[in-house]
């Protein structure tokens, strides 16, 4: 097992698992290189598709920094968002209670704004969808 793993509490085979179906494909990562040797002039198609890519990106980043309490490290080559919503930890949600950590909070997203979310649980992702 790789060390940087080992303080996730992964076992082996999960990791193996985790590499095998995370990852881009072999044949993706050929068609990226071939898409990136065309450059901006000969690649007009792969210029449109960045540029609505860094549209969307744009757009959530600055509709998810309007919200208050939210923290949001804005991506930088990637469309990822990595947000922090722990300030709404121990608020009381209308119609559903407290919402005590990321586990509530994400099923307070799923039964009242209807957001497919995922949790953690020991190095283990569960996707929250009933």
């Amino acid at each position: 097992m790789s060390l940087h793993f080992k303080w996730l509490g992964l076992s082996d085979s999960y990791v193996v698992f985790f590499q095998f179906t995370s990852g881009a494909s072999s044949i993706s990562q050929k068609a990226a290189v071939a898409a990136l040797g065309m450059g901006y002039a000969g690649g007009e198609a792969v210029s449109t598709m960045v540029k609505a890519f860094r549209e969307r990106r744009d757009f959530l980043v600055k509709s998810f920094g309007e919200l208050e309490g939210v923290k949001i490290s804005e991506p930088q080559g990637a469309f990822y968002l990595f947000l922090d919503f722990s300030s709404y930890y121990g608020a009381e949600a209308e119609g559903f209670g407290i919402i005590e950590n990321s586990e509530s909070l994400c099923r307070y997203l799923l039964d009242k704004a209807q957001v497919s979310s995922w949790k953690t649980k020991n190095g283990k992702r569960e996707t929250m969808v009933d």
